[in-house]
């Protein structure tokens, strides 16, 4: 039997906001009335939140983001490797660090830093990793944030003098490279300092299709799930599939649900629609999703066996913050094309708090429908 989930945080919003859900969406009624619809508990705070998106308890798995950071890139450092996540940040003449994109194929530079033990993974964008082989955790560091003081945020603890130090040689490195010159002349801030943070060794992660007998594709613009994923043991889809912002590539993701034996798509576009208050657009996506890959799947013939999850969980899971118009709670259905059910509870906001409705745990929901129990 085929197996697909579709993870959509954040699509619930809270219910005194206004819902695209309520409107009258395209397959979103027949499918919801021929489904089990429950309720989704709010997600527990965890090291690793994103373990529950694979169907693995909370505190199973504790990642700092440096070591998700080096399975995200591929990179499987020596044995007791301190990994970090490296950020390129902009730092005004004010010693203020500053968030910002960069797309620039500038990052290889740093491996001129490079010193015994000490090796840079260049990365994407703006995220990176550094592996400190052999290294400490008694070394105290901090995720950048807009307008944090670097020089009251530097590295303590084992290995500081040498992490402060490649810090430094960084922002000497950066603020003399080309590519800086180009984005001033583009209006952009300057990528002028490397920020380690969050280190971590590689902690053990189950062997998740061993487990489970069947191998699983996640699909995800996640870097942190991406490289829990790898670690898990799991194919990893193209993220490109899900599209830049809100424009997923239609027909690809329709050909993976066509396709794949078990799959996962963790889809984070709700939380921009709802952060902006964009409705307009929930409903385009929905509309969207529902013409090119839920309606294929509800007209396929009936001996063709699968289960379509929906799950659509509150609070936050990823990188991102949650929107202050989301609901913590969450909704989820489950479609099983050999024995549809029969539900008259809608899925969307006003089903919140109906004493009908089974409240489940999304990681206890995950591990059901990925391993087939």
């Amino acid at each position: 039997m085929q197996r697909l989930i579709v993870v959509l945080p954040h699509l619930i919003s809270d219910p005194e906001q206004e819902s695209f859900l309520r409107q009258k969406l395209p397959d979103l009624e027949r499918l919801s009335e021929a489904s089990t619809v429950f309720e989704l508990l709010p997600i527990e705070r965890a090291v690793t939140p994103e373990s529950a998106l694979l169907g693995l308890s909370p505190g199973l798995v504790e990642l700092a983001d440096g070591p998700l950071t080096c399975s995200w890139l591929g990179v499987d450092p020596p044995d007791r490797s301190v990994q970090f996540h490296v950020s390129l940040l902009h730092l005004d003449e004010q010693g203020m660090l500053h968030r910002i994109d960069v797309d620039e194929e500038i990052a290889p530079v740093l491996s001129r830093l490079d010193r015994p033990r000490w090796t840079f993974v260049p990365g994407r964008g703006p995220d990176h990793a550094l592996v400190w082989e052999e290294g400490s955790l008694e070394l105290g560091t901090h995720p950048p944030a807009d307008g944090m003081d670097y020089r009251t945020h530097r590295p303590e603890g084992d290995g500081e003098t040498v992490l402060r130090s490649w810090i430094e040689d960084s922002v000497d490195l950066l603020s003399n490279h080309p590519m800086n010159n180009e984005r001033e002349d583009k209006g952009l801030l300057e990528a002028n300092i490397a920020w380690p943070w969050g280190p971590g060794f590689r902690n053990a992660v189950p062997n998740l299709p061993l487990r489970r007998g069947r191998l699983t594709k996640v699909i995800t613009g996640s870097r942190r799930l991406s490289g829990l994923s790898r670690l898990a043991r799991y194919r990893l889809g193209d993220p490109t599939i899900l599209g830049p912002g809100l424009a997923p590539q239609w027909d690809r993701l329709a050909t993976e649900m066509a396709t794949e034996d078990s799959l996962v798509v963790h889809v984070q576009a709700f939380e921009r629609i709802q952060r902006e208050e964009r409705v307009d657009l929930g409903a385009r996506w929905w509309e969207q999703f529902s013409e090119r890959c839920v309606r294929v799947l509800l007209e396929r013939p009936e001996d063709q066996d699968f289960e379509l999850w929906i799950l659509a969980p509150g609070g936050n899971l990823t990188e991102g913050q949650t929107p202050a118009r989301a609901s913590s709670h969450g909704l989820g259905l489950r479609y099983r094309s050999v024995s549809p059910g029969s539900s008259t509870i809608p899925f969307d906001e006003r089903a919140l708090g109906d004493g009908r409705l089974k409240k489940l745990a999304l990681w206890e929901v995950l591990d059901s429908a990925l391993g087939g129990s």
